[in-house]
């Protein structure tokens, strides 16, 4: 894609998008969870489990949909496209989520292996944030 015709999503819409998303998978699933506890119905765990798993195909599918992102993306205006501006393949999303979700659990991994290597037991976000955590 020329960057000279596009308008990238930037970092805080992409994050805020996130956030949204969170808050809808988050609300969705907790559904079936508390259902489970509430009723103590046994069966209940398994729709619990199905909507987990359709949790997980909410990237992929919503963004190889006709919107192109998920409804976060759609709230501040963010699209997914490949290179040439068109819709994802559903392989092409799940690919990218995937890769998401494994450079996301990566970078926090690397960020908190800093703990036991430094002297005051900091990581990353501790020492960037100017914070300690602390027994007691």
């Amino acid at each position: 894609m020329e960057t000279n015709e596009v308008n990238y999503g930037g970092f805080w819409a992409r994050v805020v998008a996130f956030i949204i998303d969170l808050v809808i998978l988050g609300v969705v699933c907790m559904i079936p969870v508390y259902l489970v506890i509430l009723t103590n119905i046994p069966e209940l765990v398994g729709l619990s489990l199905v909507v987990w798993f359709l949790a997980l195909l909410y990237f992929p599918v919503m963004e190889s949909s006709k919107w192109q992102g998920t409804v976060g993306k759609k709230l501040v205006n963010l699209k997914v496209v490949d290179a040439e501006g068109n819709r994802l393949s559903i392989f092409r999303s799940v690919l990218r989520s995937v890769v998401k979700y494994i450079s996301f659990n990566l970078t926090m991994c690397l960020i908190s292996v800093l703990i036991p290597c430094s002297k005051d037991k900091r990581a990353l976000h501790d020492s960037l944030s100017g914070s300690y955590v602390v027994a007691g």
